[in-house]
């Protein structure tokens, strides 16, 4: 995961039956953005996929099964070999600014 602070990347080793509060939690803490209200947009693309692939959405408890199903499926094709989730932080959060009309 990219972290704010140094810009590169960080490896966080979670259990696979961690709850995706938790994992929030722990991506915005590396992140550096717990105190902000607003939030980044979170993606992910498996270590198995292509750099052209999309990243998929990670903003919900229904995206985090579907992300660790793919990380199964993934490990189930190629036998012996760990595959990693690789968390995208969107680096631009829009904000809505109330202005005069």
């Amino acid at each position: 995961m990219p972290t704010a602070a140094t810009g590169g990347s960080d490896r966080v080793k979670l259990n696979p039956a961690t709850p995706y509060e938790d994992v929030l939690t722990n991506i915005y803490e590396i992140i550096g953005c717990s105190a902000v209200t607003k939030k980044p947009v979170l993606q992910y693309r498996l270590s198995s996929s292509t750099l052209k692939s999309e990243p998929i959405n990670l903003s919900s408890e229904m995206d985090w099964e579907g992300c660790l199903e793919d990380v199964g499926v993934a490990e189930g094709k190629k036998k012996g070999t760990v595959i990693t989730i690789n968390i995208i932080v969107s680096e631009v959060v829009s904000t809505k600014l109330d202005q005069p009309v």
